[in-house]
């Protein structure tokens, strides 16, 4: 149980550092998720929409996983496919649908 505390632990850290952006994102979220979001979609495809509005970046990688984690009640997983985000390297990601 160790690993999933530490794991935990760090997810809030991450996001309490990055609380502005982690409110902008969940608000630019819900209204992706319900007006733009295909039925299938990744948390990549998220991300590309954010760039394209301009959402500044938070201030570390991870809190984009961790933000993932905060949403996780309003998704669900449905399959895996590879990442077609460079930085990425493809790898594998998780598919989501709506809730």
């Amino acid at each position: 149980m160790q690993g999933r505390s530490l794991k935990e632990a760090g997810i809030k850290l991450v996001l309490d550092h990055a609380e502005e952006w982690k409110d902008q994102a969940e608000l630019a979220f819900d209204w992706w998720l319900e007006s733009v979001a295909e039925q299938q979609f990744t948390m990549d495809d998220f991300r590309s929409f954010c760039e394209e509005i301009e959402l500044p970046q938070p201030h570390h990688p991870n809190a984009w996983g961790a933000f993932t984690k905060k949403v996780q009640s309003r998704i669900h997983p449905v399959g895996f496919i590879e990442s077609k985000r460079p930085s990425a390297h493809a790898r594998v990601i998780r598919m989501y649908c709506r809730a």
